[in-house]
């Protein structure tokens, strides 16, 4: 998990000064392949990848806050701000997907 984090920190991408290259890079990242969900045929098989998911989420929300408090210490209040909501937008994502988990168990399993 830290090793996770740490590579977060430091990131893959380069830096840059130029918002239209900032813009290509992260619009990279929104394109989805179309058969990724056909092995999908019960609920429980959702499950394996919701887990997965729940823990990355989990790693993305404590790697936002870690920016924000270091944002605040820099005096970056405008992006503290935006990191602090986007902290708080990864936790709500982890107890959705958590709550996806739980779905995928059968009712009269669940008992």
């Amino acid at each position: 998990m830290f090793d996770n984090i740490r590579r977060r920190l430091f990131g893959t991408a380069r830096a840059t000064t130029n918002r239209s290259e900032l813009v290509t890079t992260l619009d990279a990242w929104t394109t989805h392949p179309a058969n990724l969900t056909t092995h999908l045929d019960t609920a429980l098989a959702f499950q394996p990848g919701l887990i997965a998911g729940h823990g990355e989420v989990f790693d993305s929300a404590a790697y936002l806050g870690t920016l924000a408090r270091r944002a605040t210490e820099l005096g970056e209040d405008d992006l503290a701000y935006h990191l602090r909501t986007a902290e708080e937008l990864a936790l709500a994502l982890q107890a959705a997907m958590r709550e996806a988990a739980l779905a995928t168990v059968p009712a009269e399993v669940a008992r």
